[in-house]
């Protein structure tokens, strides 16, 4: 019984062979998509103009700069550009990375690394009121303006 079952799960693939083959590396095409569209097109692709776009990244630049030039590093730049489409357009990480030539994987590290650094510039520029006399100017000012009470702050329509 032993001999038909050895037959029939190990002999049939004898000439195979079986070991997983890892498929080989595509380096794709990266376009510098900062010099392609002028602002116009740039801001309707990635929801930012090309001159706010070169304040951001020149400070997070250091943050997100690859630690080597091997294996072709992906720039900087790029990296940015990926994470800012990701932003804009809410697509899928398979389509961003088609979009900027890097894989699945890179995007979703790439989306997470710059997300961080752009966190961290938070205090440089959410400012709410701290003193209280700002705090009731603030109220004050929502509520003349749109009947809201007690509120002292928005970001992108969320009420604080």
């Amino acid at each position: 019984m032993n001999d038909i079952i050895n037959y029939i799960f190990f002999d049939e693939f004898a000439g195979y062979n079986l070991e997983k083959r890892r498929r080989p590396r595509k380096i794709k095409p990266r376009i510098n998509y900062l010099e392609l569209f002028d602002d116009v097109d740039f801001r309707s692709r990635f929801r930012i103009s090309k001159n706010h776009f070169m304040i951001l990244f020149e400070k997070i630049e250091d943050e997100i700069r690859p630690k080597t030039d091997c294996n072709d590093a992906i720039p900087p730049i790029t990296q940015l550009l990926v994470a800012l489409r990701f932003y804009a357009t809410g697509s899928f990480l398979q389509t961003i990375g088609d979009f900027c030539g890097i894989s699945i994987s890179s995007a979703q590290r790439i989306v997470h690394r710059i997300s961080n650094a752009i966190a961290a510039l938070r205090n440089e520029f959410i400012k709410l009121p701290i003193l209280p006399e700002e705090i009731r100017r603030n109220e004050k000012e929502f509520y003349q303006t749109a009947k809201f009470i007690r509120i002292i702050g928005c970001m992108d329509i969320k009420i604080l």
